[in-house]
């Protein structure tokens, strides 16, 4: 009980220290309790489908020849022979897992898991028991809203004043993400809910007769009804939707098994009560709750886990049968292209989608029906009318429920604290099913039942001692002065707790800058034994690309074998798709020294944004200024081509990038071929192209465009009047508007407001083009447009007049530069707009 109160206090239990304190305390329970539990008489499980289960959660771990898993696995034999971590490796049995930490890890989480639900599932048979987990929750539920409180009163940059959140302010009460305190929030209000129904309207029809007087005092109704409203009310104000959605599920839950037993108006008085309270915490505080909500349902498209779970589906495809292993997710989404920039998510956003790619589809389908058969047996004990408080039982499968549904759209049985309230919440429901159906005289335990339970407590307690000395020298090492002991203690932390796979990468960091420091004589030795250790790290997480680019700043600084780095390098690029600038940082480093190499790296590497592949030319140009290395860097298509001519027009290099976007035209001729050949200041090839095309406004004025570049003046002001006389602007453009006001009022209203001048510019222009040709004031008009550069009239006028004056070139600039306006709008009754 201890451990599920310290769970969500102490940062939702997802850390190192959190876990092995956890872990600890179940150990003692079992300790404490070995020659009490019984064995279940009647397990709710079928043999078959607890071997199925046992055999899929562990079947990641067990090494398998390597011609059977790349048969029934052949994307996993696939990225070992593309990312080998020696060049010499060859195994006869591989793990199907992508790194036996992670999935040690998440294994050891699933083991914490389900000593929860076999201590609470043993507990709901010890009388009081029901009675004391309300207080226990309910406790629990006021210290994480206390704690919220006090977060939302101060500048919410830190939690409790020690833990830094870095999701933006994201973080709710004791934990660093709002939706997975909603998620405990709410589960343990459904199960608060169930007790104060208990204490003031019980199901007395239900209770036998020794159990009349078991009623809850009102005092701690009154307690317990003071959490369940600042618990609900804080996570209202988080405004997490997913949780929201599982509450309100979990309370239809509630109401509908409620409705299987007698019903009292006093009940119905309670749950309008509550549901009445919910409305005005909506309404009152729950703003960011209702804009959430509303963003969702206005674009569903926009919803960010959408991208995230088709990205997902893929893993879906390439690991069909045996999954990647638990704990992998992460390590499997870097290593395809994705919709996500340099940022990886942990999770899927979705449990259920999680354990499809861990496990794979067989191994799902029987997660699955585990599931199905713990909530359908929830759900019998819960509408049963044996059990001795049933509203416990409704209140821990409302919140079961919710917590199913909330997995859809989070990763909650990720986080321990809400998975073991889960866990706690389904074994109180499957131990009070073994409660009334057990005899009445229980008999002992068996000595080889007292043996199983010891032997399971040993195990707990030697892995949480493990951990919790290895996280206590890692603090350690975070608080050293020195490198030496730094590293001393790193080791040690590493020793006890081998599969963190971040603290190997803080240890290589740290090991990798100590060579520095190092004399010549000694790099070498040590360059060698930091190298095996990495080596040793990649056995345990060979796909860890922060790990892998690791090694390779080693081998760059330290290696004599520059055609290994190169591969390396390569190798740690396409590790990696959502790094892009891997490639690129390296290949700048070692252009310092050998720029023949570092252009073999750009030939190499993998350009996946045409960002990327800008850089890669601009750096190849740097080094060699040669356009013929440039042809090899770019895929050979349309759109590699495109870029590698607007290179060339960066570097003013007009000829290359007339020659490269001729080959564009010819395989693919369009507007954006010509455009671009006449920016290559070769106008004649750009008449030669659009004279193949197809005729449209668009192309008739990049035409006019270019004869005017190659000084063919005359026919280009004739394209350009015959577009205007195509238009069907061109009439309203020739209509004169009236004067209204003498000429020097309207030079006075230049400066007054934005009415008066809009007033003044149209009448001042109109005044001007009354005017003979010769006459009019060319610098007026060329005024009158900067001050309304949307009246269409005022800058038609100016192009006539250019044209009337004869300055030809003048009014070949300003048709070009009216003709898209004109050509591009539509007449909106029989008025300029």
């Amino acid at each position: 009980m201890l451990g599920i109160f310290i769970a969500p206090v102490w940062f939702g239990g997802v850390t190192h220290a959190a876990q092995s304190a956890i872990g600890g305390l179940f150990a003692c329970s079992l300790f404490l309790t070995s020659r009490n539990i019984r064995g279940f008489e009647k397990p709710f499980l079928p043999k078959w489908l607890t071997f199925s289960v046992t055999f899929f959660l562990l079947l990641p771990l067990i090494p398998l020849p390597v011609f059977i898993l790349e048969a029934i696995n052949p994307e996993r034999i696939r990225l070992q022979q593309v990312f080998p971590i020696n060049s010499d490796q060859n195994w006869s049995f591989q793990m199907s897992t992508l790194s036996t930490a992670n999935t040690l890890y998440r294994i050891w989480q699933i083991l914490l898991i389900i000593t929860c639900f076999q201590l609470a599932r043993s507990a709901a048979v010890v009388r009081g028991m029901p009675r004391l987990l309300p207080y226990l929750i309910g406790t629990t539920l006021l210290t994480i809203t206390c704690a919220d409180i006090v977060y939302r009163l101060n500048d919410q940059s830190k939690i409790l004043g020690i833990w830094e959140t870095p999701f933006n302010n994201a973080g709710a009460g004791t934990f660093i993400n709002r939706n997975h305190y909603a998620d405990w929030a709410y589960l343990s209000g459904l199960f608060l809910l169930g007790s104060l129904i208990r204490s003031f309207a019980p199901i007395s029809a239900t209770e036998r007769k020794s159990d009349k007087t078991n009623h809850r005092s009102k005092w701690g109704a009154i307690y317990l009804l003071i959490c369940f409203s600042g618990g609900i009310g804080c996570a209202v104000i988080s405004g997490s939707r997913g949780g929201f959605l599982a509450f309100f599920v979990g309370l239809a839950m509630f109401a509908f098994l409620l409705t299987r037993h007698s019903i009292k108006p006093t009940r119905w008085l309670i749950l309008l009560y509550i549901t009445g309270t919910i409305v005005l915490l909506l309404f009152s505080v729950g703003d960011f709750l209702w804009q959430r909500i509303g963003d969702t349902a206005l674009d569903t498209s926009s919803y960010g886990k959408w991208k995230l779970w088709h990205d997902s589906l893929n893993l879906i495809q390439k690991f069909p049968v045996m999954g990647i292993g638990w704990g992998n997710f992460m390590t499997a989404f870097s290593l395809y292209p994705n919709q996500f920039d340099t940022s990886v998510p942990w999770y899927a956003e979705n449990d259920y989608l999680q354990m499809v790619i861990e496990s794979g589809i067989l191994g799902a389908l029987f997660l699955f029906a585990f599931l199905f058969r713990m909530m359908q047996s929830c759900l019998q004990v819960s509408i049963s009318r044996l059990s001795r408080e049933p509203e416990l039982l409704i209140g821990a499968t409302a919140a079961f429920t919710g917590f199913l549904l909330h997995a859809f759209f989070e990763f909650v049985s990720h986080i321990m604290a809400n998975a073991l309230l889960a866990a706690t919440m389904a074994g109180f429901c499957i131990g009070s099913r073994d409660r009334f159906k057990s005899p009445n005289l229980v008999p002992p335990p068996t000595y080889l039942q007292s043996l199983s339970h010891i032997g399971w407590a040993t195990m707990l307690l030697g892995i949480a001692c493990l951990q919790g000395i290895g996280t206590y020298r890692w603090y350690q090492a975070r608080q050293s002065d020195t490198p030496e002991l730094t590293s001393t203690q790193m080791k040690q932390s590493l020793d006890y707790w081998p599969i963190s796979s971040n603290r190997r990468i803080g240890m290589t960091r740290l090991e990798i800058y100590s060579i520095e420091n190092r004399s010549a004589e000694n790099r070498q030795s040590e360059y060698k034994r930091v190298l095996q250790e990495i080596d040793r790290n990649l056995t345990l997480d060979p796909f860890n690309w922060e790990l892998r680019l690791e090694r390779t700043w080693l081998k760059v600084f330290f290696s004599k074998n520059l055609k290994e780095v190169e591969h390396e390098i390569i190798q740690t690029s396409n590790i990696n798709p959502g790094q892009k600038d891997i490639p690129f940082r390296f290949a700048e480093h070692i252009a310092t020294f050998n720029p023949l190499s570092a252009q073999r790296i750009l030939k190499k590497a993998e350009y996946r944004t045409p960002e990327n592949l800008l850089k890669s030319l601009k750096l190849s140009w740097e080094l060699f200024a040669d356009t013929r290395l440039l042809w090899d860097l770019i895929p050979n298509n349309f759109s590699g081509r495109m870029i590698l001519g607007d290179f060339a027009l960066l570097q003013k290099k007009y000829a290359f990038a007339a020659d490269v976007f001729w080959m564009c035209a010819e395989e693919n001729p369009g507007y954006l071929p010509a455009e671009k050949l006449l920016q290559s200041k070769r106008p004649d090839l750009t008449l030669l192209l659009l004279d193949r095309m197809k005729v449209s406004n668009q192309n008739e004025l990049l035409k006019a465009r270019a004869f005017s570049k190659s000084g063919n003046n005359s026919q280009a002001l004739k394209l350009i009047r015959t577009l205007f006389r195509k238009s069907e602007y061109d009439s309203l453009l020739r209509i004169p508007h009236s004067i209204n006001h003498p000429k020097p009022e309207l030079e006075a209203m230049l400066s007054q407001t934005r009415t008066d001048q809009l007033i003044a510019v149209q009448e001042l222009a109109e005044n001007e083009f009354l005017k003979k040709a010769d006459d009019r004031d060319r610098r007026l008009l060329d005024r009158l447009c900067e001050v309304d550069s949307e009246n269409l009239r005022v800058q038609w006028i100016r192009f006539q007049t250019c044209f009337d004056q004869k300055d030809f070139t003048a009014a070949i600039n300003y048709g070009l530069n009216l003709g898209p306006q004109v050509l591009n709008r539509t007449t909106v009754g029989k008025s300029l707009p």
